[in-house]
This record gives C-alpha cells, sequence and structure tokens, in this order.
C-alpha cells in the first residue's frame, strides 16, 4: 500500500515536470515569434524599402554616363556603391 502511493506519487511529479516542461516550451517560442514580428518583421520591411529605392536611383543613371565613366562602371560591376 505505502509503495503503491510512492509509486502513484512519483508518476505525478514526473507528468507534472513534464507538463512544466511542455508549458515552458510554449512560452519560449511564443516569445520568439513575438519577438520576430516586432522587431525582425519591420526592419526587414524597411530593408526592403531601402533596397528598392537604391534599385531605382540606380536605373535613373544613363546608360551613356555609364559607359563613359569608368570608376563609375567600375564601382557598380563589383557592387562597392
Amino acid at each position: 500500500m505505502a509503495y503503491e502511493r510512492f509509486r502513484s506519487s512519483a508518476e505525478n511529479k514526473f507528468y507534472q515536470s513534464e507538463t512544466v516542461a511542455a508549458v515552458k516550451w510554449a512560452c519560449f517560442s511564443v516569445a520568439l515569434v513575438a519577438a520576430y514580428i516586432l522587431i525582425c518583421a519591420p526592419f526587414l520591411s524597411q530593408l526592403k524599402d531601402e533596397i528598392w529605392l537604391t534599385e531605382g536611383m540606380i536605373n535613373l543613371i544613363p546608360t551613356k554616363l555609364l559607359m563613359e565613366n569608368a570608376e563609375l562602371k567600375k564601382s557598380i560591376f563589383q557592387q562597392q556603391l
């Protein structure tokens, strides 16, 4: 009888610790997703907009000017803007 109570208590303790670990994992996962949404997503969106603006500005440079200016041509083809 005492052994059965001990065994039952030990099983309950095991399942309880397993449940606590699952809750901790769920909280960590939710926090990670929230951090991405609140921090990384706006930064990446802004970066994407800046890249599109830069690409648009490069497209405004006339092709004739690129072919005549050796330093400009070199820096564009080496992508050191």
